[in-house]
Formats: C-alpha cells, structure tokens, sequence
C-alpha cells in the first residue's frame, strides 16, 4: 500500500480508532463477565483529563490472567470484519509479552523495530499476574529478562555512548542469536508462576518498569465507572492506590521534556 499524507491518520483520528476497539473491548467483557480495568496513562488521563491525557496516543487495560486468556480465546471466535488480536506465540512475528487488539483497516509503522505483520492502530492488553509476598528477586528475573527480549526486537544496535558502544553491540548481538522468542517465553513460564487468585500481591510483570509496581490484590477486588472521553469504563477500585504506587504524585504534570508519545505513524489502508 502507499503510505502519504492523504491516508494518513491525525492524532484525533487515532485516538477514535483507539476509543471504539476500547468500546469493542468493554462490550466483549460485559456480555462474558470478564474483569478489566483501565492501566497506565489511560487510567491516569481518565482522573485527571476524563480522557487521554494530552501526549498521549494509545489506551492500556489489564485483566486478571484467567480473564485475559479468555478473552485471548474469545475475541477470534466472534470472527469481527476488522478487529483482530495480536499475541505471542500465535503471531510469528510479535515480540511483545502482552497482547494487543488492533484495527486491521489501518497499518502502524513504528520506529527503530522490526516489522510486525498485520500491526494496525492497537489497544495494550496487560495480563495481572500473582507475585510471591518476596516479589523483589521475581521482579528483577523480569527485569533483566525484558531489558534482553526488548534489546532483541531491534534490527540495528540502538544508539548508546561510545564507552557503551562495545558492550551493547555485545549484547544484541547475543540477544539476536537468541532470538525474542527465547525470552518472551521464559518471561511467559515466570508470570505465571503465582496464580493470581491465590496471590497477596499482583503485577504486569510482563512489562515490569524500573520502579517496582507491585500492587495488593485488594486493589484490583472490585471496580468502579470513571469517565474517558464521555464514555464509562471500569477502573480498580483503590485506583487512587494503583496510581500513587506506578506515580508517586499522580496530579503533578511530568516536566515537558518527559510528555512524549508513542513514536509510530499510522495510515488508512487504501
């Protein structure tokens, strides 16, 4: 397909993608019961914007584990004309931990990685996974293990100093050999290692951040409405709790260098 500036998307036009796959979403999980809440920035544009926060370009959920599989289950039995899921290890050529639903009438072209088959405009989907009440050593396994998986998806050495430089192209070259497969399936066996219902604490191990964001599971025991973009979606009931524990001081704007989006671009498929 050509990809110019008449079939390419504007940022209003990619959040209405994103907003209706997120509406797709919630109907799916209403009429199967299954649990989802808002994550990340999503939630937090939803408390402090009603929407997506204004350097933001994409939505985030989470869902308990057996929900989110589920929901991995259901979404190509109904067959949509246009919404697909993206997943490991069901799409040869995805790389991420997590899944994502994408809107097959668009194509993403993201910086710096490589190429993912079928990649349209996409809503994260996070599976919550148990932790062990000693998180600290499980975390950093996940850590070192996605630092390797992310490093891997890259087909040329990312930049770095030049003390770095010799190092770093040791590594992706090692990570390379290996392949993302390697990892995304070891992080894979040690997510879900702790059952979620069973767990005191929870996470989104698969993409673990350098703070630590580990949350009680009371959190996430029930949910409640919040407003996003004049729609009602559900959010963890302590979601003051899930905030300050991923933000610290959440209702204080991040410095402008730091309000930066997703780096891709998107376009019509025409």
């Amino acid at each position: 397909m050509k990809m110019n500036k008449r079939n390419r998307l504007s940022d209003k036009e990619i959040k209405k993608v994103e907003l209706d796959a997120l509406l797709y979403i919630q109907k799916i999980c209403q009429q199967h019961h299954l649990r989802y809440y808002l994550a990340w920035g999503t939630l937090l544009g939803a408390v402090g914007h009603k929407g997506f926060i204004p350097w933001d370009d994409d939505i985030d959920i989470m869902m308990p584990r057996s929900d989110y599989d589920r929901l991995l289950e259901l979404v190509p039995s109904l067959q949509h004309s246009y919404y697909k899921i993206l997943s490991n290890p069901k799409n040869e050529d995805y790389y991420y931990p997590h899944a994502k639903m994408v809107d097959t009438r668009t194509l993403c072209v993201e910086n710096n990685l490589q190429s993912i088959q079928g990649m349209g405009i996409w809503i994260d989907i996070f599976p919550l996974d148990g932790m062990p009440d000693k998180f600290k050593i499980h975390y950093f396994k996940m850590r070192v293990l996605h630092k390797m998986r992310a490093l891997s998806a890259h087909p040329k050495m990312p930049g770095t100093s030049l003390i770095m430089t010799p190092i770093i192209y040791l590594a992706w070259k090692i990570v390379r050999f290996f392949g993302f497969q390697f990892f995304v399936n070891r992080m894979e066996r040690l997510a879900r290692k702790y059952a979620y219902e069973s767990s005191n604490y929870v996470s989104s191990v698969v993409e673990p951040e350098a703070k630590i964001c580990i949350y009680r599971k009371e959190v996430f025991e029930s949910s409640l409405l919040l407003s996003f973009e004049k729609e009602s979606f559900e959010v963890p009931i302590l979601y003051r709790e899930y905030l300050e524990n991923t933000y610290g001081d959440y209702m204080q704007l991040p410095p402008v260098e730091k309000r930066i989006g997703h780096s891709f671009e998107a376009y019509w498929k025409i």
